[in-house]
């Protein structure tokens, strides 16, 4: 379960689906060896999983956050964040998503930062849902980056964003004012 040499917890398979996390929850750099699977779970408080690295993928589908932090978080294997609520804050910065990662129909009720993140492969926020401020500067999609039908009701700011595949905004909405910054082989409005 730990490392001696590091003293960090390691983790085979993790399920803690439909878990309710009522005290604040701290992963601080955790490594989850196999699948983590957290689909439906309630974090009541602020959940902590800056710097943790997962091994397989990693199921968020449906779970309801607080206040949470992916900051510096590597994701080896897929990972889904289908349906998540974010009701706080999100952050996501220096995140690296190394294989398919999945936002669609994700509700953020409050901040979403995704600065400096890598996303290595498709990413989808289709018909994603960002209540407040939504910040992807600096962010790196190597592959696909799909927002079509997403809803940016607040200020969204967009880059510099580079993305080496194409970037879809078709059907997103957007309410408040929008900075976009992007280099792309192909953009599709």
């Amino acid at each position: 379960l730990c490392d001696p040499t590091t003293g960090k917890a390691r983790l085979g398979d993790a399920w803690f689906t439909s878990a309710t996390f009522e005290g604040a929850a701290g992963f601080t750099s955790v490594t989850f060896e196999g699948a983590a699977g957290f689909q439906s779970a309630i974090f009541e408080r602020d959940a902590e999983f800056s710097a943790v690295t997962f091994e397989g993928n990693a199921w968020f589908a449906s779970t309801t956050f607080k206040d949470v932090w992916f900051t510096s978080a590597t994701f080896k294997g897929s990972t889904w964040f289908g349906a998540a609520t974010f009701k706080g804050n999100a952050w996501f910065e220096s995140a690296i998503f190394k294989r398919e990662a999945g936002f669609t129909s994700a509700a953020f009720e409050r901040g979403a930062g995704f600065e400096a993140a890598t996303f290595k492969i498709d990413t989808r926020f289709r018909a994603a849902v960002f209540r407040n401020v939504a910040w992807f500067e600096s962010a790196t999609f190597e592959n696909a980056a799909v927002f079509r039908s997403a809803t940016f009701v607040e200020a969204a700011s967009v880059g510099p964003l580079v993305c080496a595949g194409r970037v879809v905004l078709s059907g997103a909405v957007f309410g408040g004012p929008v900075t976009l910054s992007l280099t792309t082989r192909s953009l599709e409005c």
